[in-house]
Order: structure tokens, then sequence, then C-alpha cells
């Protein structure tokens, strides 16, 4: 199964409020409370070595020489696109990746294997750290893209000194100390759930049962042991793209229409019905 971090944190910086079922239970149990931070207040940006490298001149892959994944700004395989020799990197773990440039500025992810950082990002992480903490990263990185995300772009990078001043919303005790251990337990509670669910829509569909054959195997196998060869394409060498004529905002209406309009915006976009029934587009 895919990494839980692509489902909860950095990625979309999904979210399921303090109205979900496991939210309460969970609450409940742990008697907590929301309470708003400044970012600075609880994480530290962290100090590296700067590398001299190019990304286009570094390997997409691990290599005998080039082994150590290297941080960009990027949300491909976390913004790990590119490997660096370990001599002089800093090596990090179990932190906070920060993209801090392009057009996802902003963007976080729990990063669990060691890695660096080679430019236009940064890392970050808490500056007291508890001793048992691993998959509440997954709900402070939830609750970071909550804070940050969105808010930044090409013109206002979401450098650390622009982030730090940031208010972040997190669950605490009663002496105000922040909650890890019920942001353990929740994470916890939402995977078994998902799992739960993913089980009753395997036997539904009768998924549940099933018996590789030896080819499988070994696609299988090929595909976890880094057999599988990736190349790049450019996007007209293997889509159709189909442009469309110019629609002006003035001659459409807010959620009207039964025809979806997409634009360049990531929140709900509008219809245009009437153009469409009208031939002008």
């Amino acid at each position: 199964m895919g990494s839980l971090s692509s489902v909860i944190g950095g990625q979309s910086g999904f979210y399921l409020g303090p109205n979900s079922t496991i939210d309460s239970r969970v609450r409940a149990k742990y008697q907590v409370h929301n309470s708003n931070f400044e970012i600075q207040s609880i994480f530290q940006k962290l100090k590296f070595n700067n590398l001299k490298y190019k990304a286009g001149d570094l390997p997409s892959h691990p290599t005998q020489t080039n082994p150590l994944p290297a941080l960009t700004a990027g949300i491909v395989n976390q913004g790990l696109n590119n490997y660096v020799p370990v001599e002089n990197a800093t090596i990090f773990k179990n932190v906070i990746s920060v993209s801090a440039n392009g057009a996802n500025t902003g963007v976080m992810f729990y990063q669990t294997r060691n890695f660096t950082v080679l430019q236009d990002a940064y890392a970050i992480d808490l500056i007291h750290k508890p001793k048992h903490i691993d998959k509440g990263y997954l709900f402070l990185v939830g609750a970071l893209q909550k804070s940050v995300r969105f808010k930044f772009d090409w013109s206002n990078k979401a450098g650390w000194e622009r982030i730090k001043t940031s208010v972040v919303t997190l669950p605490v005790h009663h002496n105000g100390s922040i909650a890890f251990d019920y942001m353990e337990a929740y994470i916890k509670e939402l995977e078994a759930e998902r799992i739960k669910e993913l089980e009753a829509y395997l036997v539904a569909t009768g998924l549940n049962d099933y018996v590789l054959s030896d080819e499988e195997k070994r696609i299988v196998s090929d595909f976890r042991n880094g057999g599988v060869r990736w190349s790049k394409f450019f996007l007209e060498d293997i889509f159709e793209i189909r442009n469309t004529t110019n629609i002006i905002k003035s001659q459409i209406s807010n959620f009207q229409g039964g025809t979806p309009y997409v634009g360049a915006s990531v929140k709900i976009t509008v219809s245009v019905h009437t153009l469409i029934m009208t031939g002008s587009c």
C-alpha cells in the first residue's frame, strides 16, 4: 500500500475536520482541544551544506556514485527527483521538507528516508521532539498544509522567513502541552479505517482471493527491486492536445449551468452551459 503521507499529509493537505467520527472519538479519549501557534514557536529550519550541483546534471535514479536522494521544489516522488554523492551532504531523516519555489511552493512532505537538500527547498523539524513520534508527523504535515498551502505563489515564495509567522492549529492537553499522543492515535485510527474499507471493497468485488502467475510475480518483483525502466516523453508525443475558444470571464455566471469550466485555479470552477448551448465555445 502507498505511503499514508500521500493521503493525509503534505501532498494535498488532506485533513479530516473536528466533526469527523474518528476525530470525535479519539478527541474524547485524550481530552484535547485546539490551540493556535506560530510555526516558529514549534518548528525550526534545519541547517544544511549548500551543494554546488545542478539538478539537470544529476541522475534521476540512484547510482553507485550518486546514491543519496536530493530535495528540490517539486511534488513528484515527494520532491526527491535527483541523486547526489554522500560526500559533503547534510543527511536528514524523519523531518518535514518544504518546497520554496515554483508552482508547488509551500508543499510539504514527511520524509522517512535519508535525503539531503539540493535547491529551492528546505527542511524543518520540531524544536522539542518527543521520543516516540512517527505517524504524528503526518498529522503535523496536514495541519501545516492547511495553514500554509495556497497562500504563497511564484511572486511570494514560501521561504522560512515568510511561513514562520503563519499560525498553525494543533490539539493540546488541558495543561497546554501539544497532544502528540492524540496525533499518533488519530492517524492510526484513520489508517485502520481506510484498510477496513479497502478490505470490504476487495471482498465485495471478489478481488481478495487471487493467485499471481509466475509472470505477474516477476513483474511485481521487478517493480519493487528497481527493475522497471522509466523514461521521459514530451506530452505532445503521447497525448492529443486540443485548444478551445477563449471565454471572457464576464460571460460566465458562477455555479450556474451544467458544464464545468476549467480555469487556472484549484478552487471549484464555474459552468458555461449557456456558452456551449449557443455554440460560443
